[in-house]
């Protein structure tokens, strides 16, 4: 095999079994003014709207949050994966520093 497409093979292979990740934005105001800052982020998904219990949660601690808005990678903390959820439609809530959703 020639050495480079070896390499690359290589390369490629944790990409292949890697669970994906869910890029999250969103943006933190005050009464209309911008965060400034850093916050704990707890997100919660639901399968149904009207639902008490989480049927996945994450917390993402010291989020950097620069002029109302933040950046976040879901599931990156967790072996669960957004495939494992298997609804069609699903619900976020988000929790700021332990307060409520």
């Amino acid at each position: 095999m020639n050495r480079s497409i070896f390499l690359l093979v290589m390369l490629l292979a944790p990409m292949a079994f890697a669970a994906p990740e869910v890029e999250y934005r969103g943006t933190l105001n005050n009464g209309g003014v911008p965060f400034e800052g850093t916050v704990d982020l707890t997100f919660y998904i639901y399968d149904e709207a009207a639902d008490d219990v989480a049927i996945w949660t994450e917390t993402h601690s010291d989020v950097d949050v620069q002029a109302g808005r933040f950046v976040v990678y879901l599931f990156s903390q967790s072996e669960m994966s957004p495939l494992d959820l298997g609804a069609d439609t699903l619900f976020v809530g988000i929790a700021i520093n332990d307060g409520l959703e």
